[in-house]
C-alpha cells in the first residue's frame, strides 16, 4: 500500500493542500574542479574495515585517485579529514519525487523541489522513483543533472503497471473527490490478458524510464490483483528490452508469484503475512534483492495506536505541519480514513510477522537494500533513511552489512557497472564527510560534516 500512497496524496495535495514555508537545510553549493579531502579514514562501500590517513583527489566531480602522499594542484580546496570517517554517498532505493508527506485531514501541497534538498542534506546522493508521472520525474532528473535545482542523481520509471482496478485505484478512488477520483483509473497503467505488451514496453521506453514497476498486491483484500501470466509476460519483455522490473508485494505469496514471473527487485517484505522457510529459499535461488521499508509501516503502526514520535532528525529538518498532524494522539486520526484505515490495522495485527520475517531474511543472508517510500506521513525525506538504518541495526543486522547495502549494494540494484555507490579511482564524487564512524555506531551516519555532490561541496544548515 505505501508504494502508492505517494501519488495519492500529492493528487490530494495538490487538488486541496495548502501552501507553506519549508526550512533552510542545506547550504548554497561551493563548486571546485579540484578538491582534496587529507588524513580521512574511508569505508569504501565494500570492504568490513577502515581504510585509515588517506588522501583523495576529486577533480571535476570524478574521484581522480586515493592515497597517503598524492600530488594534487596547488590551487584545491583541501578539507581536513583529520578524526573524520568518509563513505560513499547513500542510496535511497524507493522513493516518490511527487509525493507528499503530510496527513490526508491536514493537506499541505508537496514540494518536489524541498524533497530532493532533503535527500541530499541528509547525505543521499541517489534516489530511485518507483512510481510517478514520468514526464515530471525526467523533469527534474534532467534539472538536477544540468545544476538548475539541487538534489541527488535521480532513476526513476512511470506509473507502476496493476490490475484494473487493481491497487492503488480503489484507495484513489476512496480518497480523491470529483471528478479526480474519476480519472484515476486513466492516470494509472494498467495490464490485464487483452494488453498490448509490446506497446506497453514500447510507450515505458519513449519516457526513458530506468526500469519497470509492478504492483503484485491486494488491497482492500479481495480487490483485483494482476494475473500471473500478465506479469510474466510484461517482465519478459522488460527483461528482452534490457530492464530490471521491480515488483510491489504485500503477502508472502505475492512475494512467490513475482519470483516466479522472473521479477528482480522485490519493494517491501510482505506486511500482511508472515515468511516461511519454503520462500526464503525460493528467494535465496532467485537472487533477487529485497528493498527494506520497516520503518515506515512501524510508523504507520505507532499513528495509529497514537504512539508516533517524529525522531530528532525528523524535527530538525522538516516542517511542523508534517509532523504535528500524525503525533501522538493526533496520529489515531488515520484510521478514520477510508481504505487507509484498514490498511493500518492490517499493519497493526501483523506487526509481529515482520520480526520474525526479517530475521528469516538475515540469517539467510538475502540481499538487500534500503528504503524509505517517503514522502509519506511518518516517513520523510532524508531523515527517514536513517531511521530505517538504525532500526535495521536494532533488528539485528551488523553496522557493516547496513552501510553496504545503503551504498554499493543500492547502486548495484539494477545496474551492472554503476559509477557510484563505492570509493576508487574512476567513479563519482558523490561522498558524505561524517565527524564520527558509522562502523562503530550506525546512528554517526547522521553527524555530518558536508555533502560532497560531484564537483559541488554542501554543508547542512539543519
Amino acid at each position: 500500500m505505501r508504494s502508492f500512497l505517494p501519488l495519492l496524496f500529492i493528487l490530494l495535495a495538490s487538488c486541496l493542500g495548502k501552501n507553506i514555508d519549508y526550512p533552510k537545510i542545506l547550504s548554497e553549493p561551493e563548486t571546485t574542479n579540484d578538491l582534496v579531502i587529507t588524513n580521512v579514514s574511508i569505508f569504501n562501500g565494500v570492504d568490513s574495515i577502515l581504510l585509515p590517513d588517506r588522501n583523495v583527489w576529486i577533480q571535476n566531480g570524478i574521484i581522480k585517485s586515493i592515497g597517503s602522499n598524492l600530488p594534487y594542484p596547488s590551487n584545491s580546496v583541501v578539507i581536513d579529514g583529520s578524526n573524520k570517517f568518509l563513505i560513499p554517498g547513500l542510496v535511497d532505493t524507493h522513493v516518490h519525487l511527487m509525493g507528499a508527506a503530510s496527513a490526508p485531514w491536514s493537506m499541505v501541497k508537496p514540494n518536489p523541489e524541498y524533497h530532493i534538498e532533503a535527500w541530499l542534506a541528509a547525505g543521499i546522493t541517489t534516489v530511485y522513483d518507483l512510481g510517478g508521472m514520468a514526464s515530471q520525474s525526467k523533469k527534474l532528473k534532467e534539472e538536477v543533472q544540468t545544476g538548475d535545482k539541487t538534489g541527488p542523481d535521480i532513476y526513476f520509471t512511470g506509473s507502476p503497471i496493476t490490475a484494473p482496478d487493481g491497487h492503488p485505484i480503489p484507495a484513489s478512488k476512496a480518497l480523491l473527490p470529483f471528478p479526480f477520483s474519476w480519472f484515476i483509473g486513466m492516470m494509472i497503467e494498467t495490464a490485464d490478458e487483452e494488453t498490448n505488451v509490446n506497446k506497453l514496453i514500447e510507450n515505458y521506453e519513449k519516457d526513458d524510464v530506468d526500469y519497470f514497476k509492478i504492483i503484485n498486491d491486494q488491497l482492500p483484500e479481495g480487490s483485483a490483483q494482476i494475473d500471473p501470466v500478465v506479469m510474466q509476460q510484461i517482465i519478459e519483455k522488460a527483461h528482452d528490452a534490457g530492464f530490471k522490473v521491480f515488483v510491489h508485494i504485500g503477502s508472502e505469496s505475492d512475494i512467490e508469484s513475482s519470483l516466479n514471473a522472473g521479477g528482480d527487485v522485490i519493494a517491501h517484505f510482505p506486511y500482511r503475512s508472515a515468511l516461511q522457510e519454503k520462500t526464503i529459499e525460493q528467494i535465496k535461488a532467485s537472487k533477487a534483492s529485497i528493498i527494506h521499508t520497516y520503518s515506515g509501516f512501524l510508523n504507520t503502526a505507532l499513528m495509529v495506536k497514537g504512539q508516533y514520535y517524529p525522531s530528532e532528525m525528523d524535527r530538525s529538518m522538516h516542517p511542523e505541519e508534517w509532523l504535528s498532524p500524525v503525533t501522538g494522539s493526533e496520529g489515531k486520526n488515520m484510521l478514520e480514513t477510508e481504505v487507509l484505515g484498514e490498511f493500518s490495522e492490517t499493519l497493526v495485527n501483523h506487526q509481529t510477522d515482520w520480526q520474525s520475517s526479517i530475521e528469516q531474511l538475515r540469517k539467510a543472508n538475502i540481499s538487500f537494500t534500503i528504503g524509505t517510500d517517503s514522502p509519506l506521513p511518518g516517513s520523510y525525506p532524508g531523515s527517514s533513511f536513517h531511521q530505517e538504518l538504525e532500526n535495521l541495526v536494532g533488528m539485528g543486522y551488523s553496522n557493516y552489512e547496513v552501510l553496504k547495502a545503503a551504498t554499493s549494494d543500492g547502486a548495484k540494484l539494477f545496474l551492472e557497472q554503476p559509477d557510484f555507490g563505492t570509493i576508487k579511482p574512476q567513479m563519482k564524487g558523490n561522498l558524505l564527510l561524517l565527524n564520527k564512524n558509522p562502523l562503530e555506531d550506525i546512528s554517526n551516519t547522521q553527524d555530518i560534516q558536508c555533502i560532497i555532490k560531484g564537483s559541488q561541496l554542501f554543508y547542512p544548515t539543519y
